[in-house]
């Protein structure tokens, strides 16, 4: 299921992957959820080995959680990323983010 409140793959991956979306409260839950995505905003956040990778987030709150997730956002000229709260938990997460020119206001 891919809509704005909701990107759960629990059954798979890639849920979300290339979307457009407003705001996801549960979040991007599975391998490679919301991967690539434009979203502007994501609440309990990305779950999920990759999840949340090359993504356009503008706020992330409870923050990266998978392994890998949250890999390059608010890389190159991306609109950048205003928040991480929690922070980047899992094991690389967030790694490159913000790298090459992007940038992240607050983590």
């Amino acid at each position: 299921v891919c809509k704005d409140g909701s990107c759960n793959a629990s059954n798979g991956g890639k849920v979300c992957k290339d979307a457009s979306i407003e705001r996801v409260i549960n979040s991007c839950i599975g391998v490679e959820a919301c991967m690539n995505a434009s979203i502007e905003r994501v609440i309990d956040s990305c779950n999920g080995r990759k999840a949340c990778t090359d993504a356009n987030i503008g706020s992330v709150v409870n923050s990266c959680v998978g392994n890998n997730s949250c890999g390059s956002i608010g890389e190159y000229s991306h609109a950048g990323i205003d928040l991480i709260r929690n922070s980047c938990n899992g094991r690389q997460a967030c790694k490159y983010a913000a790298a090459n020119g992007g940038s992240i206001d607050t983590i």
